[in-house]
């Protein structure tokens, strides 16, 4: 007994230290900066704790990290916590995958991988996009590795992933979608019997359930009212005006007609080419009410939209997604934040303004005009080879590696489409996953160089004998 307590304290403090070295590249360009990283969104954010004021169409559920600069009086541990939040994940999906040989290296690989491709730009900004790889990846290694990790540390994912979840609307759909996913995976695998691994489901529901909970619970703390999300019917009108759809609307029922059917009549000649713009640039969007005067217009003009050209609307969405899901570049709303965020600094964490002013993201000093052309050979020469080792685990009969490529890439198709067609495409929302497929294909390669394998030539690292006798 005494003995096996010992073997436990030692794991832990192991994995304490993995958990804590992992997190220490991930808080790399924050560190560099000199301060959290922010974007535009962060200004909403932040003061969450101290004001209670909704962020405009988005959950509260990110309040849950902004808390954590109130209670410790500084935005340093936000990030810190992000971070070591998604090395463990990552140290956690790596013992699955590697089913216990070379987790160290990789682990490492992961990191190595993950640093290149731009994952601490993310985790080091105070905003819930440098979660949304650890809700994927968790989520991943519950539905398909359950049955490699210890009880303890499954129940530490569900919860990062529960978190991941509740931080921000997107991550929802990405969690519903892969769940979804795994259900109709396990319904072939009972049409099929022996074809297919074992797909757990148990565990991911209960950390969706558990994320929509939270996302729900914050809203109705800071709001007084329970709701899931905020109605989204002004930014679906910014993205029919980037589409083009609006335009082509109001061209057609506003010319003849007095009164105007709507007030956005009277500027249709003169709407941006851009959601972004029509949002938050030089639009009649303030004019004619902002979020709230505008929301009874925006529901008509799309309602007419979606009722007049639904075919239209369906290739604009396949447009939009593919448009999204080839924009990733690394430097997406990290200009110098002060005409933003000092105020809330000034007011809320006064005792860190002059770190915030100093840091090298105000003076205007981080750009990726290197970085960037890498980026993009990365992500499609990674998207490639997930491809390839997906086609090669199937033919050796490794089904659960398969599954795990092919959600990886299901996954960040469904990123895009959430965010490009569903909202409007820029290239962060892309890029808070762009290092994933070289870092997928860098694991997978990694622990299987560590088997003993057979494989046809040109197949690539495959899986063990023991496990194609499983599952074949």
């Amino acid at each position: 007994m005494m003995g096996r307590r010992v073997d436990g304290w030692r794991d832990g403090v192991r994995v304490a230290l993995l958990v804590g070295l992992g997190a220490l590249p991930l808080l790399g360009p924050a560190l560099w900066n000199g301060y959290p990283l922010f974007f535009f969104d962060s200004f909403e954010y932040v003061p969450l704790p101290f004001t209670g004021e909704l962020p405009v169409y988005r959950t509260a559920g990110y309040g849950l990290f902004a808390w954590i600069g109130r209670l410790t009086g500084s935005l340093w541990p936000i990030i810190v916590v992000q971070c070591l939040l998604v090395a463990f994940v990552l140290l956690a999906f790596a013992r699955a995958v590697a089913g216990g040989a070379r987790v160290g290296a990789c682990y490492a690989v992961l990191l190595a991988t993950a640093a290149v491709g731009g994952l601490p730009w993310y985790t080091g900004q105070v905003m819930a996009d440098g979660l949304t790889g650890a809700v994927i990846l968790g989520l991943l290694t519950l539905l398909l590795f359950r049955d490699r990790l210890p009880r303890s540390w499954a129940v530490v994912v569900t919860a990062v992933v529960a978190l991941g979840i509740a931080s921000h609307t997107s991550h929802i759909g990405i969690a519903g979608g892969l769940l979804l996913l795994a259900l109709a995976t396990v319904a072939l695998g009972h049409l099929r019997p022996g074809r297919l691994p074992p797909v757990r489901t148990g565990l991911p529901a209960m950390a969706l359930a558990a994320g929509l909970m939270l996302a729900a619970g914050a809203n109705w703390t800071v709001t007084g009212r329970l709701f899931l999300v905020q109605p989204s019917t002004v930014q679906t009108l910014a993205l029919f005006v980037e589409n083009g759809l609006a335009a082509r609307y109001l061209d057609e029922v506003c010319p003849g007609r007095e009164p105007p059917p709507h007030a956005l009549c009277a500027y249709r000649g003169a709407l941006p080419h851009s959601a972004n713009e029509f949002l938050w640039g030089h639009s009649p969007f303030r004019a004619l009410g902002g979020w709230d005067g505008l929301r009874p217009e925006a529901e008509a003009i799309v309602d007419g939209v979606r009722s007049r050209y639904p075919g239209a609307l369906l290739w604009q969405s396949v447009r939009f997604t593919a448009r999204q899901f080839a924009m990733m570049k690394l430097g997406d709303g990290l200009v110098p934040m002060q005409f933003l965020m000092r105020d809330p600094m000034a007011a809320h964490y006064p005792a860190e303004l002059a770190a915030f002013e100093a840091a090298r993201q105000q003076r205007g000093e981080i750009g990726f005009a290197l970085w960037n052309p890498v980026l993009q050979g990365l992500w499609w020469g990674g998207l490639g080879g997930l491809v390839l080792l997906a086609a090669g685990f199937w033919r050796a009969g490794c089904r659960r590696q398969t599954l795990l490529a092919l959600a990886v890439l299901a996954a960040l198709g469904g990123n895009a489409f959430i965010c490009g067609a569903l909202s409007n495409p820029n290239h962060r929302y892309q890029g808070r996953l762009a290092w994933m497929p070289v870092a997928l294909v860098g694991l997978l390669l990694t622990a299987g160089a560590g088997r003993a394998t057979t494989t046809a030539p040109g197949s690539g690292p495959l899986c063990g004998e023991g496990e194609r006798r499983r599952v074949g």
